[in-house]
């Protein structure tokens, strides 16, 4: 076939996220990949889940409500590993593909310290936290009797000869008239990757004996990685002659896209936190999380080629190659936890609610700017709830935790299974009063829709389940 002159343009940047052709969702996915954590924080956090806010009296509390850090009359430095199985399936075309991969990482690494004076008790804690886990790789494919990517993109792609890649690649006309609309096997690997971490510091004090106030400021930092490489195959061979003068068909073979997309985050926020005490009984305590401002710096590529049924390929890929920044402010987070502790055993529940309708794109193009009403039309209200327990195991050194956690979906209107659930299993040994082993097993469970491309509307779409199982080991140790 004969070549087109590679011409390498800068089109749209803003919106090559997540699909060959990016959709507004998409790029809200991207924000809301910001809005919360879904690491482990810490095992004994991990093992409590949102249930640890009626409770945050070890190093979690940085994180949770600092004015917890005044509860422990002793120092405390705590470090703490973590390991994630990953098991994410894809339904694609009524086909069902599973793939596993595994994650190690370090949890975190804190310090806190009491400080006593004018008979009211102060503390201080630095800490660093890995706040989120984006790595994951799936795989999808099945025959799609409906639509087709080159069809797609020859009808919604740039208007530029050169910046289409169904025109660019002879699979389209100069008139973006393509015979490959449908009956086309399609298949996909993704591969993501990175985190967001975070070094949080915070100040808590008692204004009564029985009242601590603590305020936190967080710097984070991460990366984000999205690998996709995408076949679309003419396996039943509808396309395989070459229609020269009216392009009713076109002797097609296999087209590859390979896209890359590298983040570089940044952001900063901070919280205030208040808990009360009844004697050793109960706990009360409430968090308000201030917004997060984020700023985004992203790397991107997009090649393609295409292979013919004469045996000849693409000479010059296409290749659509740049970089683009954009600010992101998360909302604000409401917090609260009670908890009851008697002979031994402690209860504990928590909520959390933020209105993701208010995350807001700022420092960026109008198409990225046109973002910012469309959110407030389909996200919602966010809440996360759950309780969990803690028992000390009368005569021996050993604490046992279970707890359970649900997270609704951000979307106004979504698929089955969107609420995240969380069911978590763990224990900590002490191997003397001071020195404590915690240990972790959660599960994790949800389904989002992801478009393969277009929009969800009118293009291609799967539906990725992950149930990602969390392990992880604490030692901490109290002075």
């Amino acid at each position: 076939m004969k070549a087109k002159l590679c011409k390498t343009v800068f089109v749209l940047a803003c919106i090559t996220i997540l699909s060959a052709v990016q959709s507004k969702a998409q790029f809200i996915e991207d924000a809301l990949r910001l809005t919360g954590t879904n690491s482990i924080i810490t095992p004994r956090v991990g093992g409590l889940n949102v249930a640890y806010h009626g409770i945050s009296d070890d190093i979690g509390a940085l994180l949770y409500n600092p004015a917890g850090l005044t509860i422990s009359p002793y120092p405390e430095i705590s470090i703490g590993m973590g390991f994630s199985r990953n098991n994410s399936q894809t339904d694609f075309l009524s086909e069902l593909n599973t793939m596993k991969t595994n994650d190690e990482f370090v949890s975190h690494f804190g310090l806190s310290s009491p400080i006593q004076s004018n008979n009211r008790a102060y503390a201080v804690g630095i800490g660093y936290f890995n706040e989120s886990n984006f790595g994951n790789m799936f795989h999808y494919e099945g025959f799609n009797q409906t639509s087709s990517f080159i069809g797609w993109e020859a009808q919604n792609g740039p208007r530029n000869f050169n910046d289409n890649i169904a025109t660019f690649l002879t699979l389209a006309d100069s008139n973006f008239r393509t015979p490959i609309k449908d009956s086309i096997y399609q298949k996909g690997t993704v591969e993501e990757t990175g985190g967001l971490h975070n070094i949080t510091g915070a100040i808590a004090f008692e204004v009564s004996d029985n009242v601590s106030i603590g305020v936190s400021l967080s710097g984070k930092f991460g990366t984000y990685g999205y690998n996709r490489s995408y076949f679309e195959i003419d396996t039943r061979h509808k396309y395989d002659y070459w229609d020269q003068q009216n392009f009713t068909n076109v002797d097609f073979d296999k087209l590859d896209v390979n896209e890359k997309i590298k983040q570089n985050i940044s952001g900063i926020t901070g919280s205030i936190g208040i808990m009360a005490r009844i004697t050793d009984f109960i706990r009360l305590g409430a968090t308000v999380k201030f917004p997060t401002w984020y700023e985004i710096n992203e790397d991107f590529s997009q090649t393609a080629t295409a292979d013919f049924d004469n045996g000849q390929s693409t000479d010059v890929p296409y290749k659509n190659v740049g970089s683009t920044r954009y600010n992101i402010t998360t909302p604000f987070i409401y917090c609260a936890g009670a908890s009851v502790n008697m002979m031994g055993l402690t209860f504990s529940a928590g909520i959390e609610y933020t209105d993701v309708s208010q995350l807001s794109f700022s420092d960026a193009t109008d198409a990225v700017m046109n973002l910012n009403p469309v959110m407030k039309t389909q996200l919602v209200g966010q809440t996360t709830w759950g309780f969990g327990a803690e028992y000390k195991i009368p005569l021996v050194p050993v604490v046992v935790r279970a707890s359970y956690a649900s997270t609704t979906s951000p979307y106004m209107q979504d698929i089955a299974n969107a609420y995240i659930s969380y069911v978590s299993l763990g224990g900590g040994l002490y191997l003397s009063p001071n020195v404590r082993v915690d240990v972790l097993v959660r599960w994790k469970d949800y389904s989002e829709l992801r478009t393969n491309y277009g929009t969800i509307e009118n293009g291609s779409t799967y539906i990725l389940t992950q149930k990602p199982m969390s392990m992880g080991l604490q030692l901490t140790y109290r002075y």
